[in-house]
Formats: C-alpha cells, structure tokens, sequence
C-alpha cells in the first residue's frame, strides 16, 4: 500500500537523520519518571494537571500511566495508533487508529475509539470505506477527526455530525474553541499531494487564512491566543524524503499576525502549545526536545538520544510528556528560567543544591530550573556578597536584578625612591613600589616617606570601584655637601664643572660623581664619590709632586739659557759687525767732510787706523776693535774740534771784513746826517 511504503521509508530517513542533532545549552532537567514501552511512541496526551499520561503507537495499544508514572492499564486497538487526544472533561480519551489487516486477512478499516479512565470503551466509530484517520482532535463540543482529504465532526456520545472537504490529503487538525489549524500529518504523504507545505486556519466552518512554508508543515496547535506550526520532511516526486535543512517553530496570533520563529536542529515532528498560549513544546527527529515561551524564550532544550515523535502539554502548561522512537515514555516539570543581572557584571553565581552552594556561572546568565523556591549567592570580587530567594514557575523567566555594593577596592602606591614607606590614613601599610594593596571602599589619605628625602608626599584618594587606584608620589630628597679643603689653592672640578678652589663647600643632589683636583707641580686627583640624601663627606686627598712638571720646568730653563746665550751671541756678533760698519762709516764720513788743513794730518792718521780696524774685525777681536773705536772716537773729536775753530775763526774774518766795507768814507756824511747841499 501507497502510505505504508512512505511511511516506512520516512521512518528510515527520519531516523537517520536523527543521528545528527546539537547539544542542548540550557541544563539538564530531570523527568519526574520515565518508562519504556516497546513500540515507538506516535501519540501521546497528558492529563489536565499532569495526573496521568496517555500514549499510544505503533503497535496499536493505548498506555496509560498514573501520575507517579506507574502503567495502570494499556488497551490493544488492533491498528495503528496515529493520533490520541484527551476529553474536555479530562477523563475520558480518544484515539484515532489507522487501518492494517487483521490476523485472519481480511481488512481493517479506520477507527475513532472513545473510552474512559479505565479502559472501558465507551463507543467506537469504524468507517465505512477503507479509510485511514490520521488525526483527532476533542475539541469543547466536538471531536474533530481529520481523514483522507477531509475533516469529519463527531459528538461526544459518538454520533457523526458533518463532514468538510479540506484541500489536504491526510490533514493533521487540531481545535481550540471555534478554531481548527489543518495541515499534512507528520506520518503519511501522497506523491502526487503538493499541498504538504500549507497550513489552513478555519474559524468554525469558514476558512480564515492560509501559509504556505518552505517546507511540509508536519505539527500544529492551537491555544486561545495563538496557533503554532513546525516543519520537517516531506516526500518528493521521485518518492525521496527531502526538505531545505532549515527547519523551524513558528508561532501566530489568531488575528494571524506573525510572532516569532526559532531555527531547529532537525525536522521537526510534533508540537504542542498550553491553552493559555504562555508555553510551547516542540520534538524533533535529532532526539531535541524544546519548550519555549510565549515571547520566543527558550526556556530549556534536551536531547533525549532517539527522535522525539510525540509532545503534549498538560491543561495549566505546568506538565510536558514526551514520546519517543525507541518507546521511551517520559513525563517532566516544565521549567523556568532564572535570568540573574548584576552591576557590575561578570559576577559568580551558586546556587543553594542539598544545603550547599554550586558555582553555575558568571553574569549576565540564565539558567533553567524546575519550579520552586531557589537561594541563589552572588559574589563578585572587591564587592560585598549578596543572597537573594528566587521563586520561578512553570514557563516562568524571572528576571532578578542585583546591584552589588563595593567592599574593597586596590590602590598601587609608586614613588621616585624604592622602598619608601606607604601610610595609609595613618597606617604604614608597606614600602613602595605598593602593588594590588586592598582597600576598602571610601576616603583614604596616603602618605609617602623616605629616609634622606626632605617633607613626605601626600595625597587623598577616593576608592569607589574595583580599578586600581594610582599614586605617584615624588619625594625631593635633601641636599649633600662635599668639603674640600686642602691643598690650598687646588682648583675643583665636580662632573667637569668648576667649582672654585680649595678650601670650598659644595652643597649637591645627591648621586655619584667624579671629582678631580688640579694643582701646579702637583698629579690630576680624580675620585668618584657617592653621596646619600643629606651627607656630609669631607674629602682630604693626599696630592702627588708631578716629577714631570719639575723635569718640564728645569728643560725649560736650560733652554731659556741656551737661547738667551744665543740671543746674547747674536747680539755681541751684531754689535761687533756694526761696530766695525759704525768706525768705518765714521771714517768716511769725516773724509767727506770739508776740514782744515791743520786736521789733515789727523785725517790721514784715521785712514792708518782703517787697515788696523779691518784687520781686528777680521780676526774677532773685540778688545783691538774697541780700543780702535775709542781711538777713532778721539781723533774724530778732535777734527770736529778744529773744524769748529776754523768755522769760528771764518766767521769773525767775515764780519770784520763787512764790517770794514761798511764803514763811511772820508768826508761823507754818515748815514742819516744832515745835508749841506743847496
């Protein structure tokens, strides 16, 4: 048949593709209890307060366990158990079974059972055709049955009242008041149906809107506020299961309005939404299961290791059960979540487990729970610890905002001197530099000293957060003196620079520094001296004689007495030589003279004298050439002598000889007299 080779072969491929799923973030949430039937899980409903659960598959038998997950009774329906639902009343249950063939060959056709809380069947509907009910759902007065291209509506006495064409061929229905989502059932495709990716809004019989997905539609649920659809696999015309691996939840107002979506690991199989809307459910073929809130939160996600066939959510949403591939029946709490925000942030969080407190993570986080009362601890380093009570329910996401207080704070403490002392409103807390020093949180006044160091540096600071505070403290330090005072007179130099003489005192930073002494006759004093911050160091240096300059000066004077002895010889030998030009140019100038003839015979006495001077300059002798002069010094003397005589005596001739022409003649009136002529 047609729908048992899909069927079997979507199966295979679902399974496969269930191999493949991610890791759930959210916790781990434990079920209150778990039993495994044997037969994979198709349909599955939970109580109206998740007192007990209702599941059926593929074997045909409907289970049904009490709240604590005990298996009160299972009914063997002889076919395919496609689709369970659970009575308004919340009591009774109906299933919708597929067709098969019975032991003895002949056919089964499909079948609507309705039977109460202890297994007593109270009616049962077989079509009249070979016919397969792909779906049930009890609505408030009505059970709708979805079949083979139609919806059928039955009462709850078991009477069928109409029956609607649907443009599906084996329609998944699901009802919330006068509402009806209709979309393809996760199990069963047609290949010629290309209708698997629609979905169909009724408000009673009137077809509200239609959405068509990029993928076959494969679950949806209806609450009073919203309808919700997920998408999987669908059968293509060559009769392979495909779709786009992009698989999603998808949530809708009635008034048809989009809310959100959320992107799955695997194709989705089955989802549920509680009547108040505030909570959906949602299993997949990666073994995930999920459960969102209202708003798109992700309230918890588990992976159950096989594919998630069946999902259901109890009445007040507080319940959530699940079916399974490999017949794992499993009932849980539905979850809430804890978001803790603190300022400042990436605080740590425990949680209180068995009276004693877990680390569950740093802020910002949220993490998922079981309903109930939590004490949660926030520490945060530098700030003081705070505990809150947390109260969470089922769908809940609460909020809780912590401002943390500071405690303490650091403070680092440099200074310009290693291993001056930190006080800290007046504490000495440690010497710098002061690193990571806790604090607490306030005023503080610091105080920086040091040995040697003139004053202390001070500074107020303000510890108002966890950041290390900073101080840099510059202390000045007192000033050092060197005294130099011998030798006398020493010139001193300090890195090069002149300082006077000794005896001096030099006031100084201190530090190292070269000091070097210089003297004449006496060695270069060099030293290095280190002074300490207010030190007083005499120096008292035991200067060298300097042998090299005394060897220097004595050089110097033999060489000043060799040159003035040159000096002195270079003068004699000139003036000897001028002397000799001196007597001869005196020679010659008194011959050029005009002399009288009674200093004739001295003259010729000087040109005697000119061979005897020659010749005593020729031989060097000074003393012969220094009488000659003397000699010649007296003759000439006495020409000039004789020459003035004569000049005088010249002279007086003159005179009287005018005088004699000037005299009047004879009988001549002298001159200025008076005239007798007439």
């Amino acid at each position: 048949m047609k729908w048992r080779t899909a069927f079997i072969i979507g199966i295979v491929l679902i399974s496969l593709l269930g191999t493949a799923h991610a890791k759930a973030s959210a916790p781990q949430i434990t079920p209150e209890w778990t039993y495994k039937v044997n037969t994979e899980v198709h349909a599955i409903k939970v109580g109206p307060n998740g007192q007990y659960v209702v599941a059926g598959g593929k074997n045909g038998r409907i289970y049904y366990f009490s709240w604590d997950g005990r298996p009160i009774w299972d009914y063997l329906t002889g076919g395919f158990i496609a689709s369970l639902d659970i009575a308004k009343d919340g009591k009774n249950i109906v299933a919708a079974v597929g067709y098969d063939t019975n032991r003895d060959g002949s056919p089964e056709y499909g079948k609507i059972i309705y039977l109460d809380d202890r297994k007593h069947v109270l009616w049962t509907y077989t079509s009249q055709t070979k016919e397969f009910f792909s779906s049930v759902s009890a609505g408030q007065d009505r059970i709708y049955v979805g079949s083979e291209g139609k919806i059928i509506r039955f009462s709850y006495t078991g009477s069928r009242i109409s029956t609607n064409l649907v443009g599906v061929d084996l329609p998944e229905v699901d009802t919330y008041g006068n509402y009806l989502v209709v979309s393809h059932s996760p199990w069963f495709y047609r290949r010629d149906d290309n209708e698997y990716s629609k979905l169909f809004l009724f408000s009673g019989t009137f077809l509200k809107s239609t959405r068509e997905f990029d993928d076959a539609v494969v679950g949806t649920a209806i609450s009073e506020k919203y309808y919700a659809a997920v998408t999987g696999l669908h059968l293509d015309p060559s009769g392979k299961w495909a779709g786009s691996e992009d698989y999603y939840v998808y949530l809708y107002r009635l008034s048809g309005e989009f809310v959100w979506r959320y992107k799955l690991d695997a194709p989705a199989f089955d989802v549920d939404i509680a009547p108040t809307g505030r909570v959906i459910a949602v299993g997949d073929t990666g073994g995930n299961v999920y459960v969102f809130n209202e708003n798109g939160y992700l309230l918890w996600k588990e992976n159950l290791g096989s594919p998630v066939y069946a999902v259901a959510l109890s009445q007040d949403g507080n319940y959530l059960a699940v079916g399974t591939k490999d017949g794992t029946v499993a009932l849980y709490r539905v979850p809430g979540v804890i978001q803790i925000l603190t300022d400042p942030s990436d605080a740590r969080v425990y949680l209180m487990e068995n009276g004693a407190y877990t680390e569950i993570g740093e802020t910002p986080m949220a993490f998922t729970v079981l309903p109930g009362t939590y004490t949660v601890k926030v520490t945060r380093e530098y700030y003081h610890t705070k505990v809150v009570e947390v109260s969470v329910s089922s769908g809940d996401v609460l909020k809780e905002y912590i401002s943390l207080t500071l405690a303490n704070g650091t403070i680092n403490v440099y200074s310009n001197v290693d291993g001056a002392q930190v006080v800290i409103d007046g504490i000495p807390v440690g010497k710098t530099p002061l690193l990571n020093y806790t604090i607490p949180a306030g005023n503080h006044n610091v105080t920086v000293r040091a040995d040697g160091f003139c004053g202390e540096y001070r500074e107020e600071v303000s510890i108002n957060s966890p950041a290390p505070v900073s101080v840099a403290a510059r202390l000045e330090p007192c000033p050092a003196k060197l005294e130099i005072n011998e030798p006398s007179g020493a010139e001193v130099y300090v890195d090069g620079t002149y300082y006077g003489t000794a005896p001096t005192s030099i006031s100084i930073q201190p530090g190292s520094y070269a000091v070097v002494l210089k003297k004449e006759g006496k060695k270069d004093y060099t030293t290095t001296v280190s002074l300490r911050p207010g030190e007083t160091r005499e120096l008292t240096p035991d200067m060298q004689i300097d042998p090299v300059y005394y060897g220097i000066r004595v050089a110097a004077g033999i060489a000043v007495l060799i040159v003035l002895l040159i000096l002195v010889m270079t003068y004699r030998k000139y003036n000897f030589r001028k002397s000799y030009k001196e007597l001869l140019a005196t020679i010659d100038s008194v011959r050029r003279e005009n002399i009288p003839e009674e200093a004739s015979e001295i003259l010729n006495g000087l040109e005697g004298k000119r061979t005897a001077i020659e010749e005593a300059y020729r031989r060097g002798d000074r003393g012969s050439l220094s009488r000659l002069r003397e000699e010649v010094a007296a003759e000439v003397a006495r020409i000039k002598e004789l020459k003035g005589q004569y000049r005088s005596m010249k002279d007086r001739i003159s005179r009287d000889i005018m005088s004699l022409l000037n005299q009047p003649a004879a009988g001549t009136p002298s001159e200025g007299g008076g005239s007798n002529e007439k």
